[in-house]
């Protein structure tokens, strides 16, 4: 028997042997594709999970800044209403002060005057009294004439008269003091609280506005964050696609070769393989 005859049998063990453990590992290949392919395909349903609760987030943040958009521009109108009521409040308040600076000078006046009157009244009261010392029939019988003696009557009558008018004067100027008084006091009051309740409006109004403008700046950041998430996200999501196509590709390509490798060694089968020839 020709000798290459002899070595026939150990080739076609080895050649099946090196066939069947090729088979193997482009099977377990295969294997390690697919289960690849089925975790990325996982992670990319995660990753699209994470990318549509962003999508979401970052609407609701748009949303809230839309929302505290309008509510500070709407502060604002109220701002600039505030304060020109408080502006007015304040030229009304000047001229509450002007007018009790007015009042006050009145009423330094009146103190004046009255002061003056009093100290009038009390030298015309001592002038009387030293006149009434001297008797009605004592002036009479001084008075060289009827005539003379009627206009001495008629002086003190006249003197009596003015000093009744003094009096009444007086009084009337301490009434009139009395109500100033009172009317600057209440106008001190009224201007106080006119002060006082627009400066806490425009107070009221300027925090507010402060607060909603840092709550939309905090908004803004929350946003920033979410749409830097959501490019994050969207690049490893087609990062995940891009690897998940190669390793289909791959697959796929393995796939192809396997059932060629099938096919062909279905068509050798009974075949010898080289260097021998012939069928078994």
């Amino acid at each position: 028997m020709p000798r290459h005859l002899l070595w026939a049998p150990v080739l076609v063990a080895v050649g099946i042997l090196s066939a069947a453990a090729s088979l193997q590992e482009a099977q377990e290949q295969l294997k390690t594709y697919q289960q690849n392919i089925r975790q990325e395909k996982k992670d990319l349903e995660n990753v699209r999970e994470r990318l549509r609760r962003e999508k979401q987030a970052v609407r609701r943040q748009k949303q809230k800044e839309r929302s505290v958009l309008f509510e500070i521009q709407r502060l604002g109108k109220k701002l600039e209403e505030a304060d020109e009521r408080y502006q007015d409040d304040q030229e009304n308040l000047r001229l509450v002060r002007n007018r009790i600076a007015h009042l006050r000078y009145e009423v330094q006046g009146t103190e004046t005057e009255l002061a003056r009157l009093r100290e009038f009244l009390a030298a015309r009261l001592r002038m009387i009294y030293r006149e009434r010392q001297i008797g009605f029939w004592k002036m009479l019988v001084t008075s060289q004439s009827l005539s003379q003696a009627l206009s001495r009557l008629k002086f003190f009558h006249v003197l009596a008269e003015q000093n009744a008018y003094l009096i009444k004067t007086v009084a009337h100027k301490r009434r009139q003091l009395l109500v100033s008084t009172q009317k600057l006091m209440i106008q001190e009051q009224k201007a106080e609280e006119l002060e006082q309740a627009s400066k806490h409006s425009l107070e009221k109004l300027q925090a507010t506005q402060q607060e909603r403008e840092s709550y939309l700046h905090r908004v803004r950041v929350m946003r920033t964050e979410h749409e830097q998430a959501l490019k994050e996200l969207d690049q490893a999501s087609r990062r995940l696609s891009a690897l998940i196509n190669k390793l289909e590709q791959r697959r796929r390509t393995l796939q192809r070769k396997l059932t060629q490798y099938g096919q062909g060694f279905a068509r050798r089968r009974g075949t010898l393989p080289w260097p021998t020839r012939g069928r078994v």
